[in-house]
């Protein structure tokens, strides 16, 4: 071994360390019998080169002394011999010659030809540098600080950069060793091999110290899960984690700490060498295959300049070795993924064509310095430290079973080659080849998992698939694990096959017209929720060619679109000469997004003018209207679903966005095959509004499909889904619009009569803006996104009313004022005994005066009973009290008080289905909140019932409840007689008694309340928020029970 000499120029270090020391410590000398020319101090210590060259005893009692000669020659070899003597500051992980012994025995590192390296003089420069340079730290640290992250944070680190780099190894692959897919396929076809870096970033270690451990709450058995030891080790010789265990890329460091004037040196048990990234990793080993195939689908070489010209000069300096391979151009392997380096999204091929979003990897799994997209800094450096990712691997046979008899069986039945099941691991990866890939990336991305910390046993409870629910992964269905340098592989024994292979947007996913939904699905972040199975949904999905024949051209203007009538033009339509807009969305192939036309539309022809260069538009417009669309057409239960007292089915169903639709199933639509028209009939709020005037919208809203996902379907999914020809449109009409429009409703005329008198100074409940944004047409200013209830009393049940003398319209409070104005001059001069000439007048003011002792009679205004019994002194007070004023104003605000108890949170439905706990209820009521406020602030409630059997709605007021109550007999009587005195009391929706004269039903009228995102409907772009209303006929009036 080639030996020199140091010691002339480390005297020259330590002379001027021991100079600086007199300096600051006015020390005279060193120690008198010291010769620099001969002695390093002791508290100095010697080198790394030299503590390794001469061996020593470790803090584990051991003896190194010679053991680290192969360790000493790798120094040597790499031209770090003075790097190591005498400069820097250095942290190296060594392993001793039995460790080299072992590594070899085990042929980790493999020569050109294949065969195992099985001593030292077989390794390549490039494996040399894999070990020192992988083992290495380009700074001092004890163990104990190995954990620190930048601040200092304990406890806060598991990984470091090495001092390994990115052009220490350069493969040089071989036409056969690249991927089989297009993004390969030119290199493919060529004659030579290319240099291909599998990533652009430098390796970290792997470290776990105590501090980390306890910081991240990682047990004991988490450590020995993660590295295949303790009752994990399936060959009973790696013992469990012991306190203060400390390891490396895996292997336990054997000695700690042992400094020297330049670093530290740490003796492991096992030799060190660079992790390969979990790519790498699963494209090397047998066990993957068949995973590896799919995932290399995401990878392709991307041409680096900067590359090819730093290899070159390191080339020509003799730096690295290629084999003798010729470089011209040097590639660098990365991954299509919403993460990758530089934590940026790598949508492009390197043709620069775009990638779809759906077809886009979590992270890149051969990212080096990936880092979980949890961290809690944004230092890419600190937070690589901090975390790294996990992918979830099922073994070949456990994928080929999961394929042919699994979950992906339905797969198989769909895009699979093969007639049969296939015979091996090739067959296999052929078969599946044929999944598109916006399909397959579903399995990869629900096994990949964000945080390594997150994704030990003792946290498995916390790991969530790709609808946000529990995975379910257990310590036994993972056979094996291997750290690698951006994360960890566990190897499956079974399937975790994402939810979205049998869930109901499923079919969207395989289904070719309805690429519009699936790109909003996953661009608006539906997945998750659409996915979850916690949940049961109905999903209707519009399909493209809705408005568009088989006889009509391929060029046909509406060819290849959804076309949806845009609810931001409702707005205009009045300056518009009644027209609207209608939008046509489109699939872009090249660009993969939607993008759309905007079309003048007629509603009263039910035509597009199609004449007209369709205007663009705008992304964040598109955006916003297919979250509307997703929102009205998924329904969060099942449509299908009987009741069970009456056999029946419902009809009306709330969507997610808390708008209703109609759905008229057909029992007999479950045994038609698939892509025949089913029966059912489905209608959104416009095409209820509109079936008898609007061809357009109306005249081929038709089921063609029905998917079953539910749970009792062989797919054991999360509901059922409904392929229909064109989007449901959500009301156009508001509350405002149903009301004062008395010639379809003129049974709401005196309902509307009195909610245009009501609020602030009686200008109406109705309003042109709603917080400072346009509406489409006049809001109900009391409701606020959400779903409500309108019930309005008849003509008869209000002027019922009004003759008890408890409510007024403000006519008839200008007429009461005139009554007054017209008798108190008359009745003054006869106070306490008038004269019969004026009692007439007396009379109508002091039935005034009554109705208004009895409105105060609960209020600090009272008058006390004492004085309303005493003819005497009740006529003192009636002269001398300013009542009248108080009397008006509160006649005034009851309109406004008993208006707003007509408007009820919550959307009630007849034929629609209603829930509710008889345990918390034996009632069989649901209390609603209304609108309406009492003195203490509190949102008075009705107590709603509905019948399915004999579908009616049941409504019970606060002063029925209370005058039920304060019975005796009420109080005495069963439940089932309680209900029924409930009932005789109540206000009934009937819907045999609500027909309007111009024949409309005056039940269940849908109505949206729409706000705009500007404050001028002519510049609205977008729906900032909406209300939805449903308007029933009642045949009483109902009173709050204050008044």
């Amino acid at each position: 071994m080639k030996k020199i000499n140091f010691r002339e120029k480390r005297t020259r270090i330590v002379s001027l360390v021991c100079m600086t020391v007199s300096v600051l410590f006015g020390l005279s000398s060193c120690q008198s019998d010291f010769d620099l020319d001969t002695r390093t101090p002791e508290w100095l210590g010697t080198s790394i080169y030299e503590t390794l060259e001469e061996g020593f005893v470790g803090e584990n009692g051991k003896d190194y002394t010679g053991k680290f000669t192969t360790f000493v020659r790798l120094i040597d070899d790499l031209n770090y011999t003075n790097v190591m003597a005498r400069t820097g500051s250095k942290t190296l992980f060594v392993a001793d010659d039995d460790a080299f012994e072992r590594f070899y025995a085990k042929g980790i590192f493999t020569k050109a030809d294949g065969t195992p390296v099985t001593r030292y003089e077989e390794m390549s420069l490039a494996q040399k540098k894999m070990i020192l340079n992988g083992a290495m730290l380009n700074n001092v640290y004890q163990v104990a600080m190995l954990s620190s992250s930048e601040g200092p944070t304990l406890g806060d680190c598991m990984r470091r950069i090495s001092s390994i780099s990115i052009y220490d190894t350069v493969p040089v692959l071989k036409p056969s060793e690249m991927p089989k897919t297009r993004h390969w396929r030119y290199y493919r076809n060529q004659d030579h091999g290319f240099a291909v870096m599998q990533d652009g970033t430098n390796k970290p270690m792997v470290m776990f110290v105590n501090k980390f451990l306890t910081a991240k709450k990682i047990t004991d058995d988490d450590y020995d899960f993660l590295f295949n030891q303790g009752r994990y080790d399936k060959t009973g010789q790696k013992p469990g984690r012991e306190p203060k265990d400390a390891s490396i890329n895996g292997i336990r460091i054997e000695s700690q700490n042992k400094k020297c004037f330049n670093g530290f040196i740490h003796v492991m048990e096992e030799v060190v060498y660079s992790l390969p990234s979990m790519a790498e990793f699963i494209g090397t080993s047998p066990k993957s295959r068949a995973y590896s195939s799919i995932m290399e689908r995401y990878s392709a070489p991307y041409y680096s300049a900067t590359h090819t010209n730093e290899i070159k000069r390191l080339i020509s300096i003799g730096a690295l070795d290629m084999g003798g391979v010729t470089i011209d151009s040097v590639f660098q392997k990365q991954y299509f993924s919403l993460r990758t380096q530089g934590n940026v999204t790598l949508q492009q091929t390197p043709d620069r064509r775009v990638v779809a979003r759906d077809n886009l990897l979590k992270f890149d799994p051969g990212w080096n310095t990936y880092f979980s997209s949890t961290s809690s800094t944004t230092a890419a450096n600190v937070a690589l430290q901090q975390n790294m990712g996990v992918i979830l691997v099922p073994e070949d046979e456990v994928l080929l079973n999961w394929w042919t008899n699994g979950g992906g069986k339905a797969l198989k039945e769909r895009y699979g080659r093969l007639p049969g099941n296939p015979a091996n691991i090739d067959e296999f990866i052929y078969d599946i080849d044929s999944v598109p890939d916006n399909v397959i990336i579903k399995l990869l991305n629900n096994n990949m998992l964000n945080s390594l910390v997150g994704s030990v046993p003792s946290k498995f409870k916390n790991v969530l698939n790709d609808a946000n629910d529990p995975m379910g992964i257990e310590p036994q269905n993972v056979n094996d694990v291997q750290m690698c340098c951006n994360g960890a592989v566990f190897f499956t024994n079974v399937v975790f096959s994402p939810t979205a292979y049998r869930a109901v947007s499923y079919p969207v996913l395989v289904n070719e017209k309805l690429k519009i939904i699936n790109w909003a699905i996953n661009e608006l972040e539906f997945d998750a929720y659409l996915n979850s199975m916690v949940s049961t949904y109905s999903f209707f999905v519009p399909e493209t060619d809705g408005y568009v024949t088989d006889a009509d051209s391929a060029t046909h203007p509406l060819r290849n679109k959804m076309v949806y009538i845009d609810p931001v033009s409702f707005g205009n339509a009045p300056s518009n000469n009644g027209n609207l807009f209608a939008i046509a969305f489109e699939y872009d192939e090249r660009q993969k997004v939607v993008t759309a036309k905007r079309y003048p539309y007629d509603p009263r022809t039910g035509l597009l003018d199609l004449s007209v260069q369709g205007a663009t538009v705008a992304d964040a417009e598109i955006r916003d209207r297919l979250e509307d669309i997703l929102d009205y057409h998924i329904i969060i239960g099942d449509v299908e679903e009987i009741d069970s007292e009456t056999g029946t089915t419902y009809k009306y169903f709330q969507t997610k966005g808390r708008g209703t639709i109609y759905f008229d199933w057909n029992p007999a639509d479950v045994n038609l095959p698939e892509g025949q028209a089913l029966a059912s009939k489905v209608k959104g709020g416009y095409q209820v509004e509109t079936e008898r005037i609007d061809t357009f919208a109306t005249e081929k809203l038709t089921v063609k499909t029905r998917y079953d996902q539910s749970r009792n379907s062989a797919t054991n999914g999360n509901g059922r889904t409904y392929v229909i020809d064109r989007p449901l449109l959500t009301s156009r009409l508001s509350v405002y619009d149903i009301l004062s429009d008395s010639v379809n409703y003129p049974e709401f005329r005196e309902f509307f009569y009195l909610i245009s008198q009501a609020g602030v100074n009686n200008v109406g409940l109705f309003s042109k803006t709603m917080n400072n944004h346009a509406t489409a047409s006049q809001n109900l200013v009391t409701l606020n996104t959400y779903h409500y209830t309108l019930y309005v009393p008849t003509e008869k049940a209000l002027k019922d009313l009004y003759k008890t003398g408890r409510l007024y319209t403000l006519a008839m409070i200008d007429s009461i004022k005139q009554v007054y104005d017209d008798n108190i001059g008359h009745i003054g001069e006869f106070r306490g005994n008038p004269a019969e000439k004026v009692q007439a007048s007396y009379d109508k003011i002091m039935s005034m005066f009554n109705n208004y002792a009895n409105m105060v009679k609960n209020s600090s205004d009272a008058i006390p009973a004492a004085i309303l019994n005493n003819p005497v002194a009740k006529d003192s007070v009636f002269y001398t009290t300013p009542w009248y004023g108080k009397y008006t104003a509160k006649m005034e605000k009851q309109i406004t008080d008993f208006v707003k108890y007509h408007i009820q949170d919550n959307s009630v439905y007849l034929n629609g289905k209603f829930t509710i706990d008889l345990r918390e209820n034996p009632l069989g009521e649901a209390n609603y909140e209304t609108a309406y406020m009492n003195a203490h602030s509190q949102f008075v409630k009705l107590g709603v019932k509905y019948d399915h059997k004999r579908n009616k709605i049941f409504v019970v007021d606060a002063e029925t409840d209370k005058t039920l109550k304060a019975d005796p007999a009420y109080n005495a009587a069963s439940t089932e007689e309680k209900i029924s005195m409930r009932e005789a009391r109540a206000k009934v929706i009937d819907p045999a008694a609500a027909v309007s004269s111009s024949g409309k039903p005056l039940f269940n009228i849908m109505c949206r309340e729409y706000e705009y995102n500007t404050n001028d409907v002519s510049t609205a772009a977008q729906i900032e928020t909406s209300s939805y209303v449903v308007i029933h006929l009642i045949d009483g009036t109902l009173c709050n029970g204050d008044f």
